[in-house]
């Protein structure tokens, strides 16, 4: 049983990449509440597993509510399984949202997936 959606809203892209013992999930289109559920559930399968796990935001066009929760569910979800969680986010439409609500602190964000891949390692 896939817990991935049978289908996805049009303006929604996912790709998956490993790269060594990380599982990288690259978003691009809007982040809403109508799209967070296939990126909640993409997530929540690898951290789950205990996978290390970069969401890289970089082509995110659109962060709502629904996106800022999934990041901070996400950020409990790899505590709890005791795997890495690192975010890539370099623009403002992610980063702002970000800022604005007071999660930068709690969120590991990174500019680059280069510096995302130095520090899941470290405790999120």
């Amino acid at each position: 049983m896939s817990l991935i959606p049978a289908s996805m809203p049009q303006d929604l892209t996912l790709t998956d990449e490993v790269l060594g013992d990380v599982a990288v999930i690259h978003v691009a289109g809007d982040v809403d509440q109508v799209s967070c559920e296939p990126i909640s559930a993409r997530v929540s399968a690898s951290l789950e597993q205990g996978v290390s796990t970069v969401l890289d935001l970089t082509a995110v066009r659109f962060l709502g509510s629904a996106g800022l929760s999934l990041l901070v569910a996400a950020r409990t979800t790899a505590r709890l399984f005791g795997a890495g969680f690192v975010i890539v986010a370099d623009k403002p439409v992610v980063l702002r949202p970000v800022e604005l609500t007071g999660l930068a602190p709690i969120l590991p964000i990174t500019s680059t997936l280069t510096a995302a891949l130095s520090r899941i390692t470290e405790p999120t």
